[in-house]
């Protein structure tokens, strides 16, 4: 399968499986998009080994947490500051374990470069600290 195509499928997956979930920010599924395409084409360029990503849809939108899996330790532009990939991960490993984040979360998706695959918070959180160790 060429990146386009899965590029493509993976997208057309995940809206798919998250269909009548988003009811505000439907704008959000094109970010997606341009996310993945971004995505496949570091892998293509050999930037990146692998795309590997945590999706979560709510009622008021999607976003993409990028899994990285190359240069935890340097620090990188974040939000308004600066952190590792490492703390990124770790932090979202604590966001995903808290019962209170996220109230309206609906769906929790898994792409591990080869299959997408619906997961829940507990497995979310367990990925990001795989990744971080």
């Amino acid at each position: 399968m060429n990146n386009i195509t899965q590029c493509t499928s993976v997208y057309k997956s995940l809206r798919d499986r998250c269909k009548g979930v988003v009811t505000s920010y439907r704008s959000d599924w094109k970010v997606d998009r341009q996310f993945l395409r971004a995505a496949l084409q570091k892998k293509l360029a050999k930037q990146i080994p692998t795309v590997q990503f945590i999706h979560t849809a709510t009622t008021t939108g999607t976003h993409i947490w990028l899994i990285h899996s190359i240069d935890l330790d340097i620090e990188r532009p974040y939000l308004f500051a600066s952190a590792t990939p490492r703390k990124i991960m770790l932090d979202l490993a604590s966001l995903f374990d808290s019962a209170n984040s996220f109230p309206s979360l609906k769906r929790i998706h898994h792409y591990d470069g080869k299959q997408l695959r619906a997961i829940n918070r507990a497995q979310a959180a367990a990925i990001f600290r795989k990744a971080a160790a």
